[in-house]
């Protein structure tokens, strides 16, 4: 061996048998990882709280297509939160992946859902409006803003409901079934 290897291989025993290159080496990685799984708590905590919210949804039905035969329909399946953060909370949580089923309380007028949202009975309202079906549109309102999903957009509850109403009368119940997969 080398003179300058000799030194190499010294300088680089030493090294590592030091505890400080030890608790670095082996600490830093866990610490990172500590921190990790402490700054993701508070966002489980609201997406699991956000998720239970979605399973209560009220709703304004304006345009007439979300009848009480409609909302009786069995095997709707909305798909919650979507993406990533639903596989996440699969695997975190004892639910089956986008099988998330809502209830839904229907109001007669804006003004009486709207009275409950200052009550805090509930916490968000859906308003399906008489040109729904030109506009593809809905309007939402609630006390907060959401945490994880657009409600006028991919995070919509309401859309089982809404193609069953829109299909009900124009193709057979196996035809929306399929629709709704």
């Amino acid at each position: 061996m080398s003179r300058t290897t000799t030194i190499a291989w010294r300088e680089f025993t030493t090294t590592v048998r030091r505890p400080s290159y030890i608790v670095a080496t082996l600490g830093t990685p866990l610490f990172f990882l500590i921190v990790a799984a402490i700054s993701t708590i508070p966002s489980l905590v609201a997406v699991r709280r956000e998720l239970a919210e979605q399973r209560f949804v009220a709703v304004v039905d304006e345009s007439g297509l979300l009848t009480p035969e409609v909302l009786a329909t069995k095997g709707v399946v909305e798909n919650g939160a979507g993406g990533a953060v639903e596989e996440l909370l699969s695997r975190v949580t004892e639910r089956k992946r986008g099988r998330l089923v809502s209830e839904i309380q229907r109001y007669d007028s804006r003004e009486a859902a709207e009275s409950d949202l200052r009550a805090e009975a509930i916490a968000s309202f859906y308003v399906v409006p008489q040109d729904y079906v030109e506009t593809g549109e809905l309007r939402y309102l609630s006390r907060r803003r959401r945490f994880l999903w657009d409600p006028a957009g991919g995070g919509n509850p309401l859309r089982p409901w809404l193609m069953v109403g829109l299909l009900s009368g124009k193709v057979e119940p196996r035809e929306q079934r399929r629709a709704r997969k």
